[in-house]
């Protein structure tokens, strides 16, 4: 409605200054009130009247619960109306046609983190940027890529880049290990046992990689564990 150019946007200004004025006003004191009276009544219903209170005591505050809900549904429309409180902020869902490198180029974070967490598996193609991921990125993604980086899908292609992984970062090196077990890697297990052996382990790491090996349940790794545990030697 509002020109672009002068003068017309100076001669348009009685006319769209008063009708951009009433409809604000209109939906600050009408339109939001009315769309917020579905999240006051639940939230009215929410404290008033659910519950795990019993019988006696349920009926026996049935008064002031009658009498406190048209209060705290006022309530509740002024506050919502004043306050966005709302979480309807659209989710963000992996596109199934999209690849990894195409999520990556977008340099979005939060879609990158929903495309690896989806229950979708990573393909091959994918195991150069997922190991490029897992290198510069931090926190919740550079966990995720590492979790991906060990699926069935592609341990077989990744066993000996984590193996490598062990004792880089010791923020990994928990969920390396249930990966190993996972995957039921003798060589994974191996590396646990060396790095077990080297003594440069917390206490609280040490006894957390024993039992991912002693969960195993192979006799030959549990009898290589108590010579290690016992020698620091490999038998």
């Amino acid at each position: 409605m509002v020109p672009k150019e002068m003068p017309a946007k100076a001669l348009a200004a009685p006319l769209y200054l008063p009708v951009g004025m009433v409809g604000g006003v209109l939906d600050v004191f009408l339109i939001h009130p009315i769309l917020v009276i579905p999240d006051a009544w639940d939230t009215t219903v929410e404290s008033l009247w659910t519950g795990g209170a019993g019988y006696v005591t349920a009926m026996g505050s049935l008064p002031i619960r009658t009498a406190l809900t048209p209060v705290l549904f006022s309530l509740m429309v002024l506050f919502e109306s004043a306050f966005d409180t709302s979480n309807d902020a659209p989710a963000v869902e992996p596109n199934a046609n999209m690849t990894l490198d195409q999520v990556v180029a977008q340099g979005d974070a939060a879609k990158l983190e929903a495309f690896l967490s989806s229950s979708e598996g990573r393909t091959p193609a994918d195991n150069p940027t997922l190991r490029r991921i897992f290198e510069t990125s931090t926190s919740t993604i550079h966990s995720l890529a590492l979790y991906r980086l060990g699926d069935e899908a592609l341990f077989g292609l990744n066993e000996q880049y984590l193996i490598a992984q062990l004792g880089k970062k010791p923020e990994d090196d928990s969920a390396l290990g249930q990966i190993f077990l996972q995957a039921r890697s003798k060589p994974g297990a191996r590396a646990l046992l060396n790095q077990l052996a080297s003594g440069s382990l917390s206490q609280t790491a040490a006894k957390e990689y024993i039992q991912i090996l002693l969960q195993f349940e192979d006799a030959e790794l549990t009898k290589a564990l108590l010579f290690r545990i016992q020698t620091g030697r490999e038998k």
